[in-house]
């Protein structure tokens, strides 16, 4: 009795020092435990496109404040992200803005008017990205350029003396002021006018 008692105290004793010189158990918490790895910094290709495109350009431009927040409006905003087509936005400063009566800009930002608001802000953007330069150039050689917005109406631009003007449908006139405000997708020139009638 006495010898078959020693046996089993024997094999459990041989069963913990077995457990405890496993190799898998002592390298358990070694591979938990992270090194120190360099961390990845991983920039989709959807955040890559957002730095690059002419969205964070405008929301950092100072004068372009009531345009953007009109895009934000009429959920517009992301297009200046997402659209891949180049094209040009004449975008009115916010002087421009304040001379516009209250009641037509609280009436463009009503719910109910969104779409209004959309056609409004399209025809304040063109086909293709045109730099200042090239503006200047094509309008110093011929006098006079038509330009179709995104809402299919059309936009003339002359050169005046050293001016650079941009005049709608309506007659509404409106002159070049800081330009070339760059994005891979876009290019922003702020206008001193608003191109509407009221």
């Amino acid at each position: 009795m006495m010898r078959i008692f020693t046996l089993v105290l024997l094999a459990t004793t041989l069963s913990l020092f077995s457990c405890k010189d496993d190799p898998k158990e002592e390298n358990f918490d070694a591979e938990e435990t992270p090194t120190n790895a360099p961390a990845r910094s991983v920039t989709s290709e959807s955040d890559e496109q957002t730095l690059n495109s002419v969205l964070p350009k405008l929301m950092n431009t100072q004068e372009a404040k009531m345009f953007m927040g009109m895009l934000v409006s009429a959920e517009m905003a992301d297009m200046l992200r997402t659209r891949t087509e180049p094209f040009t936005l004449f975008v009115p400063s916010n002087e421009a803005f304040a001379k516009v009566p209250l009641e037509v800009k609280d009436n463009l930002l009503q719910q109910k008017n969104k779409e209004e608001l959309k056609k409004f802000l399209q025809r304040h953007m063109v086909e293709g990205k045109k730099s200042s330069s090239e503006l200047f150039q094509e309008a110093k050689a011929k006098g006079s350029v038509q330009l179709t917005t995104l809402e299919d109406t059309a936009l003339t631009l002359k050169l005046v003396g050293s001016e650079l003007q941009l005049t709608n449908e309506d007659g509404v006139t409106a002159v070049l002021g800081k330009t070339d405000i760059e994005g891979d997708n876009a290019t922003v020139h702020i206008l001193d006018t608003v191109l509407l009638s009221y």
